[in-house]
Parts: C-alpha cells; sequence; structure tokens
C-alpha cells in the first residue's frame, strides 16, 4: 500500500467497492480531480456508483476483473467498503482465483490484513499500483477538534485514556 497522502499518481483508477460509502467518496474525487474512474462493485453499494463506468463481480471472479480493469486501461486500483469474508468453500472461483485460492485460504488463519496482503500482492505482481483510499481522496481526514458536540470533559479525557489503555493492552 501506499506509504502517504498523494505520493503516487496514476492515469485512471479502478475502485473494489465494497459496501458502504467510501467508495463512492473515492469515485467522486476521482471525478472532481478530471479523472474517470472505473468502479467494480463486489458488494451490495451505493446505488449511486452505478453513474460510474462499473461492473459488478464477485470475489471469485479475479480473472474477469483483472481483464476488465485492463480493459479500461485502469493502471492504479483502490480498494474501499465493507466486504465479509467469504463461505470459502460455496466461491465459484474462476481459474485465476483458483489458482489463488489456497493461498488465500492459508492467509484466513492469520487474519483479515493477511488476505488483504495476498490480494494486493496478486494485483500489483499483475502491474497495477495499489493505493489506499487517503491517497485516492485525500480529504478523508476530519477537521482537528470536536467533531460532534462539545470538547471533552476532563472526566471524558480520563475514560478516553483508560479506554485506550485497555486497547493498547490488548
Amino acid at each position: 500500500m501506499s506509504t502517504g497522502p498523494l505520493t503516487k499518481s496514476w492515469k485512471r483508477l479502478g475502485v473494489i467497492a465494497g459496501a458502504g460509502t467510501l467508495p463512492l467518496r473515492i469515485a467522486e474525487a476521482e471525478a472532481q480531480a478530471g479523472r474517470e474512474p472505473f468502479v467494480i462493485s463486489i458488494a451490495e453499494g451505493e446505488e449511486s456508483l452505478k453513474r460510474f463506468p462499473h461492473q459488478e463481480a464477485t470475489m471469485a471472479e479475479l480473472g474477469g476483473i483483472l481483464k476488465r480493469l485492463k480493459a479500461e486501461e485502469c493502471d492504479a486500483i483502490c480498494f474501499a467498503g465493507q466486504v465479509h469474508r467469504p463461505n470459502f468453500s460455496k466461491l465459484r472461483p474462476d481459474w485465476r482465483a483458483a489458482a489463488l485460492l489456497p493461498k488465500v485460504v492459508a492467509a484466513a488463519r492469520k487474519g483479515d490484513g493477511a488476505i488483504i496482503d495476498v490480494i494486493v500482492s496478486f494485483f500489483e505482481n499483475e502491474g497495477f499500483l495499489v493505493v489506499g483510499a487517503e491517497d485516492a481522496a485525500g480529504d478523508l481526514k476530519g477537521e482537528a477538534g470536536a467533531l460532534a458536540g462539545n470538547d471533552p470533559t476532563p472526566e471524558d479525557w480520563a475514560d478516553i485514556r483508560k479506554g485506550a489503555a485497555l486497547v493498547s493492552a490488548l
């Protein structure tokens, strides 16, 4: 993945879209930058993504996804949105996904991050630049300060510090 905001450049971004609004925000940011994104929807996503050139696919159609991204002249991709871990025994993979499936299943034992690493490596080995959401849509960070309501009270800060310490211990 990318190392920081706007450190990479590309001609056309393929957005591999899961559920939620993040894929839409990335596609809109690309359009605002004067580049037309291509969207591959792999989950029930925002209906408004359909206003961009797109294709619907499943995770098991890696060969088809790869072929379409290349046909659309995408040189970079961004994974965005929520995707649930599939039931591997129910997948109907194409030949490219079938070849990758043993690595994905092995990675699944190590956690979702390891699965993502395998998939990212697959696309990088196919010549795509894989960028993070913060690179594709740099305005995703909130402003400094309270996002809603009032600033935290001293009691709130004590709770925040306690929660952070618990998370750190875990």
